[in-house]
C-alpha cells in the first residue's frame, strides 16, 4: 500500500513540474497579432532591449534567458544603424 501511494505522489509530482516548467517557457515569447487573415502580421511589443535565440528567430523576448524551443541561450538583437541622409 505504502509502495502505491508513493508511486502516485511522485507521479503527480513529475507532472507538476513538467506544468509549471512548460508555463514558465511560454512566457518567455511575447508576440502580438496584427490583422486577420492571410495577410496578418505579428508585431513585437516595444521593449528597450530584445533578445533572440540563434536558431529560432521567431523566438523574441524583454529579457535574457534560454530558448523554449532548444534551450539555448537568448542573445541581444542589435537594431540596424538608422541611414545618413
Amino acid at each position: 500500500m505504502k509502495s502505491k501511494t508513493l508511486s502516485l505522489l511522485l507521479g503527480l509530482a513529475l507532472i507538476l513540474g513538467a506544468t509549471v516548467t512548460s508555463r514558465a517557457d511560454d512566457q518567455q515569447t511575447i508576440r502580438i497579432p496584427q490583422g486577420r487573415g492571410q495577410g496578418a502580421t505579428w508585431a513585437t511589443p516595444p521593449v528597450s532591449q530584445k533578445y533572440t535565440c540563434p536558431m529560432h528567430p521567431e523566438v523574441i523576448s524583454g529579457k535574457p534567458g534560454k530558448c523554449p524551443k532548444c534551450g539555448m541561450n537568448l542573445v541581444l538583437v542589435k537594431e540596424p544603424a538608422a541611414p545618413k541622409k
